[in-house]
């Protein structure tokens, strides 16, 4: 027997109910230092920082033609319609909106960094009681002309209907430093439970992708929500079935002074539902790993002089974490490369008495001729 739901979440007095878009409790906003801006319908789509999992889609654009922090992702499906998305104009907040039902208005996660704060209107107005349509109504007019002033202050752009896309696209909001990276993206598999996710990263030189955030969101609400009248195994597995979600979209932005990524995770899901998660990365920790986990990975099939010039990158990109430089130090020494000797005192600049402890058991290192008369100083 398969229980099908018959009523969508929008009627939001009927038994179901409407779950909430996220996760997320209802505090009071609290958006710091808003600036006046141009309303976000003339400030800019921001369909160009945005990824879709499904590779299918990819034959709808040209990827020659992207900029380069955003080659290699796929192009973006049109799931998400007029979602505001992305780092606001002022660089602080990176903002998500979803709705989770058809006609349900937007609920908007605004992540400053410290704290998610979210406006929605199931949150704040409540509608669990016997509202009038006129009440509804109401209560939905204020919330939209809310959420409007709030984006609008902060710059956040609305795209509109994803158009068919063009080679040139809408600039992010700073400017991703590392042009050698390609960024990557790969959709996990949707799990026992029914959540789904993908997993984010970059590849440089041609190597293997190197994928270090995976985000995974929540399965469907009604998951697991069966009527009284599944009560066998089957029943209940015919009920969760037909509640799914969508492999993930993910929208990517660069901060305004491009020291961070925010990546936005949006899902849809039966019944109009749609869900998000926001991850903010520093560019500099991201960019670090990708060259550092590459350069192991080379080095690992002996070519010691490319993990060497990646370890230098990732020293650059991260020059407080000492061990970057000093596994430069030791791919260096391993094809007796004199500039050993600097990168290793690069490494006890950085990591001081830890630094110099290592080098003295790195047989690589101690086996250099210059290494008896190191004095452990920089």
């Amino acid at each position: 027997m398969r229980f099908l739901a018959l009523s969508a979440c929008g009627f939001v007095l009927s038994g179901l109910g409407c779950p909430r878009s996220g996760a997320h409790e209802a505090p009071s906003m609290a958006i710091p230092d808003p600036v006046v801006v141009r309303a976000p319908r003339d400030a800019g789509a921001l369909d160009a920082t945005r990824a879709d999992a499904d590779v299918a889609s990819e034959a709808r654009c040209d990827p020659a033609h992207w900029t380069r922090p955003l080659r290699g992702l796929p192009c973006l499906s049109d799931a998400f319609p007029r979602r505001p998305v992305g780092f606001s104009r002022e660089g602080r907040t990176l903002v998500s909106c979803t709705s989770s039902c058809d006609p349900c208005p937007l609920a908007c996660v605004f992540d400053d960094g410290k704290r998610e704060t979210v406006l929605s209107y199931f949150e704040s107005a409540g509608l669990a009681g016997n509202l009038s349509d006129a009440q509804v109504e109401k209560l939905r007019a204020a919330h939209d002309k809310k959420l409007d002033d709030l984006l609008v202050r902060l710059g956040v752009a609305v795209p509109d209907n994803p158009p068919e896309l063009r080679g040139d696209r809408a600039p992010l909001r700073g400017t991703f430093a590392y042009d050698d990276l390609t960024f990557a993206l790969e959709a996990l598999p949707e799990d026992a439970d029914g959540a789904v996710g993908v997993a984010f990263g970059a590849r440089v030189d041609g190597e293997a992708p190197v994928l270090t955030q995976r985000i995974v969101l929540a399965p469907h609400p009604m998951r697991g929500r069966m009527p009284k009248e599944a009560r066998t195994p089957e029943e209940r597995a015919a009920w969760n079935e037909q509640w799914t979600m969508t492999t993930p979209d993910l929208f990517v932005d660069v901060s305004h002074d491009g020291k961070e990524l925010g990546l936005v995770a949006m899902s849809s899901g039966t019944m109009w539902y749609e869900a998000s998660k926001t991850v903010r990365l520093q560019t500099s920790v991201f960019a670090a790993r990708i060259y550092a986990e590459t350069a192991r990975s080379v080095r690992g099939r002996g070519a010691h002089e490319k993990a060497a010039a990646l370890f230098g990158k990732a020293a650059v990109a991260q020059p407080a974490e000492w061990t970057f430089a000093f596994e430069r130090a030791v791919a260096l020494a391993i094809i007796h490369d004199p500039r050993a000797e600097g990168a290793l005192n690069d490494a006890v600049r950085a990591g001081g008495a830890l630094a110099i402890a290592r080098a003295k058991t790195e047989s690589s290192l101690a086996a250099e001729p210059w290494f008896a008369k190191w004095s452990g100083k920089p």
